[in-house]
């Protein structure tokens, strides 16, 4: 099968704090184009919320995806942080069943 490939973007004007996000997802031939907008934000928030959007478009679970953001705050947030959280719970759950999983 197809790797889902997502390319992402968010932006936001400074002084309005009016932003937009945008997410093209392509599987083969297949291609699918979200956006949106929010005021009151930030161009984390805008870069985070494509990303989101994107994740949860996704129709089949255990996809393959590779993700494409020019953010390094979400580049670090999914490189990083997300993956000290599973490595975290993953430990937790070690602890309480008493076995690897």
């Amino acid at each position: 099968m197809n790797p889902i490939i997502i390319h992402t973007d968010g932006s936001c004007e400074t002084q309005t704090r009016l932003g937009g996000w945008a997410a093209v997802l392509q599987c083969g031939e297949h291609q699918r184009v979200l956006q949106g907008s929010a005021s009151d934000t930030t161009v984390n928030a805008m870069e985070l919320t494509a990303v989101i959007e994107a994740l949860k478009a996704l129709k089949q679970a255990g996809s393959s995806v590779q993700l494409f953001s020019d953010s390094n705050y979400v580049v670090r947030g999914v490189n990083e942080v997300a993956i000290r959280l599973v490595e975290t719970r993953l430990e937790e759950r070690t602890r309480r069943t008493g076995r690897q999983s």
